[in-house]
């Protein structure tokens, strides 16, 4: 690992304005050889050539000074950083604080060095950084020998407090650790989500001395993010959904929740209302979802903003399968609340969802004039071009079904063009098979079972596809093709 090269190229603006400013604090105007290196290494990366650097800094065969050189900028970049990073992070002052503390404390300025440690002190108190509080604390002791202000007992007494809140931190922090790097390493977790919870207790017996921990809500918290996480990762909402209703019901039982975690509450819903929409358990979806558009009212709606997306995705997700002008209904309310609000941000849902439901409802013109009106906007002109291509590719379904051939080729022709040498790399093999589809179909209509567009499209609904790829799908293909071929859409499988 170069570790020069690395730490530049990591550099922001802000950080590399820093640093040329830090260096040119003395006003020398004299040509240096750090800021020179600086700029080379910056234009040339990971692969920079350092022997051509070395010649076109020395003129002399000795490399000893190009590597003392090296030191100098490496040194000299992290003061710089540092300076620039120390009131941006909490922990970062309060180490400048504490070593503020340890030059005054070698120059003898004991009073001073006193001064610096009490702050220190308030500060590792604010952010509850326990493992600087227990150095904090040792200071004080140590010091007591040349302040006589300073009475030990009082601080043996708060650093044996502190490492009662400290080792059950730790502990937390280490069971999470071994937890984690367990569920990484276990090859076959994706068939065995029932033995979760099991790698949970057995990893927690092994790694805490603290029999407390296992109801403590701080590490609860922390497993049911992990844990979580890992099982949207893995499409096993099963799994998820009991996990969050039996991790909700433990907090809401044991009274855990309140406004400083209320975020994390919602975040629960959420979860909880994705799960059941996914296993189909779409009314019981949308009763979190009542509970849901409740909570984030709550606490002067606290967090109002952030979960209002989530509120509607949810109402208008689950009443798609079980009641369309519900869903509409749904869709209009949040269209007219953002417009009030004058925020277009949330375009692309809207647009979308108009679009599905009017071709969920056979309503395929619809369903067209919603994605025309989606193209006009920023959000579509600023998306991805991978994620244009799969909304134009769900458009072309649309154009088909609405049995409009003319406009249905021409659009063909349009999306191929724009698309060229994306439709011809293997990442999106599914949506030039689609759009080939489409065009074979118009040419033969799948009447014939032994016909070669009829078994070509059976052999692309039944290919195996992770669960990843096709939620990627606006329009799921192997749905939409499944009851062309006489294929079930409930018998596909991953």
């Amino acid at each position: 690992m170069n570790t020069l090269s690395e730490l530049i190229l990591s550099m922001n603006k802000e950080e590399i304005r820093h640093y040329k400013l830090y260096t040119g604090r003395f006003g020398d105007n004299e040509e240096r050889k750090d800021v020179a290196l600086f700029d080379f290494l910056k234009k040339e990366g990971i692969e920079a050539d350092e022997e051509d650097i070395f010649q076109q800094l020395y003129a002399t065969d000795d490399k000893n000074a190009y590597y003392r050189l090296k030191n100098r900028l490496q040194q000299e970049l992290g003061c710089a950083l540092s300076l620039l990073h120390i009131d941006k992070n909490d922990t970062n002052n309060l180490l400048w604080i504490l070593s503020l503390y340890e030059i005054l404390r070698a120059k003898e300025k004991w009073e001073l060095a006193h001064y610096f440690l009490r702050k220190a002190e308030k500060k590792a108190l604010e952010i509850e950084n326990l493992e600087l509080l227990d150095l904090i604390y040792a200071k004080f002791i140590l010091l007591s020998n040349e302040v006589m202000d300073i009475n030990p007992e009082i601080y043996i007494s708060k650093r044996d407090e502190n490492a009662v809140k400290l080792n059950k931190t730790r502990n937390i922090d280490q069971v999470l650790a071994a937890l984690n790097y367990r569920i990484k390493v276990s090859q076959n977790f994706a068939r065995q989500d029932k033995n979760l919870l099991k790698i949970v207790d057995k990893t927690l017996k092994e790694f805490s001395t603290d029999n407390s921990i296992k109801n403590n809500k701080t590490f609860q918290t922390k497993v049911y993010r992990l844990i979580s996480q890992t099982l949207v990762q893995r499409h096993s909402f099963e799994e998820l959904e009991k996990f969050m209703l039996d991790t909700y019901d433990q907090f809401e039982s044991n009274n855990w929740f309140e406004k400083a975690n209320h975020d994390t509450k919602l975040q629960m819903l959420v979860y909880i209302i994705n799960a059941k929409h996914f296993n189909s358990n779409f009314q019981e979806a949308l009763q979190y979802a009542s509970i849901l558009g409740k909570e984030i009212t709550r606490f002067d709606n606290l967090f109002y903003d952030k979960y209002l997306f989530f509120y509607y995705n949810s109402l208008v997700a689950n009443y798609a399968k079980l009641n369309f002008a519900k869903a509409i209904e749904s869709l209009d309310a949040f269209e007219a609340l953002m417009r009030k609000r004058k925020n277009n941000y949330y375009d692309q849902f809207i647009y979308l969802n108009r679009a599905t439901l009017s071709y969920e409802r056979g309503k395929f013109n619809d369903g067209i004039r919603a994605l025309v009106k989606f193209y006009l906007n920023d959000s579509f002109q600023k998306a991805d071009a991978a994620f244009q291509l799969k909304i134009e590719v769900t458009e072309l379904i649309m154009q088909y079904e609405s049995k409009d051939f003319a406009s249905t080729k021409k659009r063909i022709e349009q999306v191929r063009k724009k698309h060229l040498t994306r439709l011809k790399q293997s990442g999106f093999y599914r949506e030039a098979k689609v759009i080939h589809f489409i065009e074979q179909m118009m040419i033969t209509p799948l009447k014939e079972k032994d016909a070669a567009l009829y078994k070509e499209i059976q052999s692309f609904v039944n290919k195996k596809i992770s669960a990843a790829e096709e939620d990627g799908e606006i329009k799921k293909y192997r749905t939409w093709l499944a009851p062309k071929v006489g294929i079930r859409v409930d018998s596909l499988k991953g």
